[in-house]
């Protein structure tokens, strides 16, 4: 056997052996094997085989949340796949490039990548692979809120999976459809795409796949103030990311635990709960989760009236956003933080702090996220006693919490507005809000007045 052929052997033996380790998630031993099979091969100038083990390195990097490196090694492999004009090999690296880029949150360079991979694809009529692409082009647009674009991929890979008569993968996309009908608040749709995507998962005894449906269905459950089933579902996804092992996800049912135990104002536990999720996302150096959990912890001090812990949580939640470009969620920190500044009777602060909310809020279009923002702008200018402005804000929270069909804060912003008509005793006032809610107006007024000034 000559010096060639033992050559090509030793880097296929390391190659194997790099696959072996690799799929049994020892990625350092994996990238060492990978890396002496790549020495090999580019010594003897095996440019296919240099292909296929830079994408494996690729792969290897991206499970170890190494995206720079996971970036240039597809490209590495990208480039020998156009150089071979091997195009069909090109749609995978395409699509493993939209995905690191993605979870970098680069949304414009993801989008481009999937769209890459998808139109060659269509062109070798791989209609099956397309499906894979569809979902992650869902994912993107969802991660914008572009929920009409989300629905539309996400209901073109399901078709496909029916199509082919493959049920597993379908719980995925299930999946993701709820948490599309789940942002735009239709809790009933959201509940049965999450309870379709459960009953495949267990179908298919699929455990660990279950725990992330199990987290959706607790929110979809909190968000409809069912504290103890949204605590169950949590444990459940809690305890199945315990029994397999998966410390990095736990953080998301501790986070969300958190939030249930502050919405029954159990604050000692729900300081906990955010702890424990915190030094997960420390432990792991997330630092965008991070963000998250700092403003939590925030709204814990807030609530506990520790105004400088909680002004300093949202500090650093907001300066982790901002280092993000995170511009959506900025805005709910900007709220707490004028929610603080208000608290202490800090109006010029608080008005600068909720306009700047506002304005995001306005930006992406969140129309039920900015009626909150109004019901305190008009809360700090009643305090200021600026009729007029309170008046304006009150009103677009009220027709805003009305059309949300959300009536808890239906009923506090009425509060607000009854308050309102006792400090100015405006008739005009009674006769707007009879009009936006289609209500007898004298039934109004005598409701209005039953009530004792603030």
């Amino acid at each position: 056997m000559g010096f060639t052929e033992i050559s090509r052997r030793s880097a296929a033996a390391y190659y194997h052996l790099g696959v072996d380790a690799q799929e049994k998630r020892e990625f350092s031993r994996a990238s060492e094997l990978y890396r002496k099979a790549l020495k090999i091969f580019l010594r003897d100038d095996k440019k296919r085989e240099l292909a296929k083990t830079y994408s494996n390195l690729g792969e290897v990097a991206q499970a170890q949340r190494q995206w720079e490196q996971a970036h240039a090694y597809y490209q590495q492999a990208l480039q020998i796949y156009i150089e071979f004009n091997d195009r069909y090999a090109q749609a995978s690296t395409y699509h493993q490039l939209g995905r690191v880029a993605e979870e970098q949150r680069q949304w414009e360079p993801a989008h481009a990548y999937y769209q890459q991979a998808l139109q060659i694809l269509i062109e070798f009529n791989d209609r099956y692979a397309q499906a894979g692409t569809y979902h992650q082009l869902g994912n993107v647009a969802a991660k914008q809120r572009q929920w009409e674009p989300a629905h539309a991929y996400y209901q073109q890979a399901l078709q496909i999976f029916i199509e082919f008569n493959d049920k597993h993968p379908q719980a995925i996309v299930y999946h993701q459809l709820g948490m599309v009908a789940e942002e735009q608040r239709q809790w009933e749709q959201a509940h049965a795409y999450y309870q379709q995507a459960l009953q495949i998962k267990i179908e298919f005894n699929d455990r660990y796949a279950q725990a992330s449906t199990y987290h959706q269905l607790g929110r979809v459950a909190e968000e409809q103030r069912q504290w103890e089933q949204a605590h169950a579902y949590y444990q459940q996804a809690l305890q199945i990311l315990i029994e397999f092992n998966d410390r990095y996800h736990q953080a998301l049912p501790y986070h969300q635990l958190g939030t249930v135990a502050f919405q029954q104002r159990q604050w000692e536990q729900a300081h906990a709960y955010y702890q424990q999720a915190l030094q997960i996302y420390v432990e792991f150096n997330d630092r965008y989760e991070q963000a998250g959990t700092y403003h939590q912890l925030g709204r814990v001090a807030e609530e506990q009236r520790q105004w400088e812990q909680a002004h300093a949580y949202y500090q650093q939640a907001l300066q982790i956003k901002i280092e993000f470009n995170d511009r959506y969620t900025q805005a709910s920190t900007y709220h707490q933080l004028g929610m603080v500044a208000q608290a202490q009777r800090q109006w010029e602060p608080a008005h600068a702090y909720y306009q700047q909310a506002l304005q995001i809020k306005i930006e992406f279009n969140d129309r039920y996220a900015q009626a909150g923002t109004y019901h305190q702008l008009g809360r700090v200018a009643q305090q200021q006693r600026q009729w007029e402005q309170a008046r304006d804000y009150y009103l677009k929270a009220l027709v805003t919490f009305a059309e949300s069909n959300d009536p808890h804060n239906l009923e506090i912003a009425l509060g607000s507005i009854k308050r309102l008509y006792q400090a100015t005793q405006d008739a005009g006032l009674i006769t707007a809000v009879a009009q936006l809610l289609k209500r007898d107006e004298a039934q109004l007024k005598q409701d209005f007045e039953a009530v004792a000034t603030e």
